[in-house]
Formats: structure tokens, C-alpha cells, sequence
């Protein structure tokens, strides 16, 4: 589907979350109900299988056989290696044990054009982002994010970022929901009425974009 009609979609009526084929789309999930997440997550994750996408997970709170043996139980068929990949969340955000905002951007346009190598038509990734709170750069949360839109703009990649609302304070929250274009109310995908854009929120914080 068109970036542009997904958003006209989103705008109007939502698009649920395993109807999303939109490369280059930015989700926000703020949850509070554990339950809530594994069940939106794993519809994301089983969409982007069954349409034969390329599908990563950055588990924080999982293992990566913990996350297999729970696709699994659901009844989801997991591909191998290279279609299908879960990656701990530190290796992807903050491999040296600081986060870097350009060299995790880095990470998403290798990951697209690997995508496109490897011959899929398009790609998906889900993180958890809990280790913002207590890694090194992880205040910079928002602005990464603010930034992410920018990479995946014109990529063959999707991404929900899942943030824990029991984790984050307030003013963090309203942050991350100023920067994502879409964000999820239950298991549909709408046009997020908080969203700045960008340029705006970066300049707001005398950053340029």
C-alpha cells in the first residue's frame, strides 16, 4: 500500500494493525497492559510473515529463544534466520554501552538496504525501549525518534516502537508522542492528532533537523 493512502486511511478510519503493509511507516505503542502489548506485537510480527517481509524484533525483555518458543505457542511460523531475526535491544541501541543517535540511524538504513538486496519487498521491526531510562544517550530518546521519520521516509522499513508507560514519566511520554506519525489505539493504526512533525519539534529544541 501507498505511504501516502495509508495515511489517508489512518487519518479517517485507522487501518488495523495486520492490514499494515506501508513500508516507511512509524508507529507509537504506549501501553501499560502486558498482555495488551504481546498481543499487538505479535499481530505486527505476524502480518509481516505471512507477506513474506523481512521481520526483526529488538527484545529487551525476552530472549530470543524466549520469543520463538512464544511466537510458537500462538501458533505463528517463525521463518529462519535472515527472514525472521530477534536481536537483544543493547546491540542494536547501545552496543558499547552508549546510545548514539547517528550510529543507531545508521543500523536502519543498512537494514533497508540489506532488505533490498536479500530481494524482499519490504521490512519490519518492533524494539522495546525501556533501557532508555537508565543507558547513557537514552534521554535522547525523542529526538532519535524525531530523526528516525527522516530514514524511513522513503525505506522499505516499518517500525513500532513499544514504550512502557509504567516506565516512562510524563512529560517523556508526550515527547515520544509529539515525534511518531501513527500511533495505536487498540489494534488500529491512526493519524497521530499530537504529532509535530520533526523540523518543528527539533527546533523547538534549538536542534536542526
Amino acid at each position: 500500500m501507498d505511504p501516502q493512502k495509508m495515511d489517508d486511511m489512518a487519518e479517517t478510519r485507522g487501518v488495523d494493525i495486520e492490514s499494515l503493509r506501508a513500508a516507511g511507516s512509524h508507529i507509537c505503542l504506549i501501553y501499560d497492559n502486558e498482555k495488551e502489548r504481546q498481543d499487538v506485537v505479535l499481530r505486527f510480527i505476524e502480518a509481516g510473515i505471512r507477506n513474506n517481509e523481512r521481520v526483526a524484533y529488538f527484545a529487551e525483555s525476552m530472549s530470543g529463544k524466549d520469543v520463538r518458543d512464544w511466537l510458537e505457542s500462538r501458533g505463528v511460523p517463525i521463518p529462519g534466520p535472515g527472514s525472521f531475526d530477534v536481536l537483544p535491544a543493547h546491540e542494536v541501541y547501545y552496543p558499547d554501552g552508549e546510545f548514539s543517535i547517528e550510529a543507531t540511524l545508521e543500523k536502519w538504513r543498512a537494514f533497508d538496504k540489506e532488505t533490498i538486496e536479500a530481494g524482499f519487498s519490504a521490512a519490519r521491526a518492533t524494539g522495546e525501549t525501556t533501557w532508555s531510562r537508565y543507558v547513557r544517550g537514552g534521554e535522547q530518546i525523542a529526538e532519535y525518534c524525531a530523526r528516525l521519520n527522516a530514514a524511513l521516509a522513503d525505506s522499505s522499513v516499518g517500525a513500532l516502537c513499544q514504550y512502557d508507560s509504567r516506565r516512562f514519566d510524563g512529560a517523556t511520554l508526550l515527547d515520544v508522542l509529539r515525534v511518531h506519525p501513527l500511533i495505536l489505539v487498540g489494534s488500529q493504526v491512526v493519524r497521530n492528532p499530537y504529532y509535530l512533525g520533526a523540523q518543528e519539534f527539533l527546533a523547538k529544541r534549538g536542534l536542526t533537523a
